[in-house]
């Protein structure tokens, strides 16, 4: 859970995604199924444009592995679901959020990310 702002106008820039190591993550703290993502945005990229959330796991003592799930949309959509797989998550492992986006004239706006865990 939070917030994270991404401006790149009127003289603040925040650097988004963090590119610190190690990345910026979640710690699992019991077993857990992550079965399903939402991702949802109150303004949608734009015209060729595209913003992608990946979701990836590190499992206890090991280096982050590739992506679990990976959400893309383009142009005025503003909503998009993944719900066919699921990946186990064990007390210890890393979960990371990352969101990416195209070229400067990405609109997206307000986006929220919804993973579903059990």
């Amino acid at each position: 859970p939070g917030t994270v702002t991404v401006h790149d106008g009127g003289g603040q820039f925040i650097q988004y995604p963090d590119i610190t190591s190690p990345p910026a993550r979640y710690r699992v703290q019991q077993p857990l199924i992550l079965v399903g993502m939402n991702v949802a945005a109150n303004v949608g990229p734009g015209t060729n444009h595209t913003t992608t959330v990946t979701v990836r796991k590190t499992p206890v003592g090991g280096t982050i592995a590739s992506t679990v799930y990976s959400l893309g949309f383009t142009g005025p959509t503003t909503s998009v679901s993944k719900y066919d797989a699921s990946v186990n998550f064990a007390p210890g492992d890393f979960l990371h959020t990352q969101v990416s986006y195209d070229a400067a004239g990405n609109t997206t706006q307000d986006l929220s990310v919804q993973l579903d865990l059990f």
